[in-house]
């Protein structure tokens, strides 16, 4: 994947949002976001795991909401393939969990797929209701996970 390949998905996985699309019903009874920045992450990484992109779209957002209430439905679907790649794991640990500042916190974890562990960070958000939505995350360290292959061996 070229570079410039490379940050235009990380562009459009995590840019901007325009109007906003027909929200899905949710998957769930449970309120969007989570009521921990840890427990967005681990909600986060479940639904990565289990590739529900309906659970993604209501943890994953920013302080306005779940990104399923300000993304179009289509840029929506197109972000959460390009995420699910690069968070795809059979394991994954919460390194630190940090206050960045108020209502945001700074999560570092390390990813591992099959024979490759990257380390990486989110920023965690407080939104609507006190709720908490990963916000945030540096893809880059994820590539060789996306591109399945390991640049060390």
């Amino acid at each position: 994947m070229t570079r410039a390949l490379l940050v235009m998905l990380v562009a459009a996985a995590c840019g901007g949002q325009s109007a906003p699309a027909t929200s899905p019903a949710p998957t769930s009874q449970q309120e969007p976001g989570a009521p921990t920045a840890k427990a967005a992450v681990t909600t986060f990484m479940a639904a990565i795991k289990s590739q529900d992109l309906d659970q993604l779209a209501v943890i994953w957002g920013s302080k306005d909401g779940p990104a399923r209430d300000v993304t179009p439905k289509d840029q929506l679907r197109q972000r959460e393939l390009i995420i699910q790649c690069y968070f795809r794991h059979d394991s994954y640990t919460v390194t630190s969990d940090v206050e960045s500042s108020a209502g945001m916190h700074t999560v570092q974890i390390s990813v591992t797929w099959k024979d490759i562990t990257r380390d990486t960070k989110m920023q965690v958000v407080t939104g609507p209701h006190g709720r908490w939505y990963v916000n945030n995350m540096d893809l880059a360290p994820l590539q060789p996970i996306c591109a399945g292959q390991n640049p060390t061996k």
